[in-house]
């Protein structure tokens, strides 16, 4: 109680060495809980600091990985929020402190953390925990930024992490076929439909503005996708499309993910120095180490289509 404040007074030393010694004793306790609260809230303190300017380790799993920034990828940030509320983001990036503190700000109470650095660099990717993420988005990392950057980061990220669902934004088709053999689970290519929207503003006006619509969320209608119901399972795509009728939804077609073949899926989890060896082996011989899901959709299939366990249905809210 002494040391801490100056004690309750109740017994007080008697003698001059004492009364000295309790002075000494009062004076350190002062001293010792204003340096420990002082170095208490420096330890916090830097630590918030260190997370604002993206210089911390990301403790999160399971999470998604946000690589590069540009001008879509705010908008980009609102949709995966949208959908999932409870989502765990990290952003990877270079961008000045002032524009990600308002990035941050602008999404305060939700789950973000900033890493600053070049998203090629695995230095980077391990502090922002990328073995452990559940899905990498990689864009073009400003307006001038080319495709070949994504390509590598794409490579990069598919050798640290083999089970993680990855997705590009590129720039020319022409990336495509290197996105394909570092087994990204799919992407986007910039302005890839401009030359069949101005097509179709000539030939068939209103499906342009239709697109849009749906696109932009216009008045809530959007494409969503919903698990086979139980009550469905066994029975047709027409049984689907008047069963989401009555709830006001429009069932469009089908999607199925498939597991491909993996190399990893044969190995065990334990990292043995046997699987390690055939890992290395399969990767000095040029040989693809984990294939990435297969997505198959189909719209607008026969009304006899059957609806089997495990199917999604696209659906137009």
């Amino acid at each position: 109680m002494t040391i801490t404040t100056v004690g309750y007074g109740d017994i007080v030393p008697g003698t001059a060495g004492g009364k000295a010694f309790g002075l000494m004793v009062i004076v350190l306790g002062f001293l010792m809980m204003s340096v420990t609260t002082a170095l208490v809230s420096s330890i916090l303190i830097s630590r918030k600091l260190k997370q604002e300017r993206g210089l911390s380790n990301v403790t999160y799993k399971n999470h998604t990985i946000l690589c590069g920034w540009n001008k879509t990828s705010e908008s980009v940030i609102e949709e995966l929020f949208k959908s999932n509320e409870g989502l765990l983001l990290v952003l990877v990036n270079n961008l000045p402190e002032e524009e990600i503190a308002e990035v941050l700000y602008s999404n305060k109470g939700r789950n973000i953390q900033f890493v600053r650095g070049d998203f090629l660099s695995e230095h980077i990717l391990d502090r922002a925990n990328a073995q452990k993420a559940d899905v990498a988005i990689i864009s073009p990392d400003g307006e001038v930024d080319g495709d070949d950057r994504t390509v590598l980061a794409a490579y990069t990220i598919r050798a640290i992490n083999q089970k993680a669902r990855i997705f590009a934004h590129v720039k020319n088709s022409e990336s495509v076929q290197h996105l394909k053999k570092a087994n990204v689970d799919d992407y986007v290519i910039s302005d890839f439909n401009v030359s069949f929207m101005l097509g179709r503003m000539v030939t068939d006006p209103g499906v342009p503005q239709s697109i849009r619509m749906i696109f932009d969320n216009v008045d809530g209608h959007g494409f969503t996708r919903i698990k086979a119901p139980t009550e469905l399972v066994g029975k047709t795509f027409f049984d689907a499309i008047v069963h989401f009728r009555k709830k006001g939804k429009l069932a469009m077609g089908l999607m199925r993910e498939t597991e491909s073949f993996s190399l990893k899926t044969v190995l065990s989890d334990d990292d043995s120095f046997l699987d390690e060896f055939i890992a290395k082996k399969f990767q000095k011989a040029g040989k693809s180490f984990g294939e990435s899901n297969k997505t198959d959709v189909k719209l607008n299939p026969s009304d006899l289509e059957p609806i089997e366990s495990g199917v999604y249905i696209l659906v137009m809210e």
